[in-house]
């Protein structure tokens, strides 16, 4: 008796594992066409000049490899949505959390657009000609030039309760 109750639920095991194959084979047929296309971009918030789009909605640009321009978005004008910007640019070109980022230039016109509100970054402040601060110097909300804050800081500056409503 408790045989053939097993054996009624292996049964039963098989034909449901069958039934979700049938509809994971039924969706590859839709989804692999689509992909095909190219109709789902892979990674949408990159903007077609090469710039990114944060989640606070500010743009960054690569303008070489280690400078880096964000440009002001409707986020608002708190210095910490710079910081958030480039935090999460550098985040999601996993660039390691524990790397550097030094403020190259205050608020000032756009190299890249017509914008009147970006800031540059940089990762080598020694090739961008930059001179850091010390390391007592820290002031919180501030771009002072040569002032750095790792990648990890910086993304952490992006008020995430803010973002999601709560």
């Amino acid at each position: 008796m408790v045989k053939a109750a097993l054996s009624r639920l292996d049964a039963r095991w098989e034909q449901a594992q069958f039934g979700r194959m049938r509809h994971l084979k039924a969706l590859s047929r839709l989804v692999a066409p689509v992909l095909a296309l190219g109709l789902i971009a892979p990674d949408v918030s990159v903007a077609r000049e090469g710039s990114f789009r944060a989640v606070n909605s500010y743009r960054v640009v690569p303008i070489s490899q280690t400078l880096f321009e964000v440009i002001k978005g409707p986020a608002g004008p708190e210095l910490d949505e710079y910081w958030c910007a480039i935090g999460d640019y550098m985040r999601r070109n996993r660039v390691p959390w524990h790397t550097r980022i030094y403020v190259a230039s205050y608020i000032q016109n756009s190299q890249t657009s017509d914008a009147r509100s970006a800031v540059l970054f940089t990762l080598d402040p020694d090739a961008d000609g930059i001179a850091p601060l010390e390391k007592g110097l820290k002031i919180r909300g501030t771009l002072s030039v040569g002032r750095s804050e790792r990648v990890n800081s910086a993304f952490f500056s992006c008020d995430t309760r803010k973002r999601i409503g709560f």
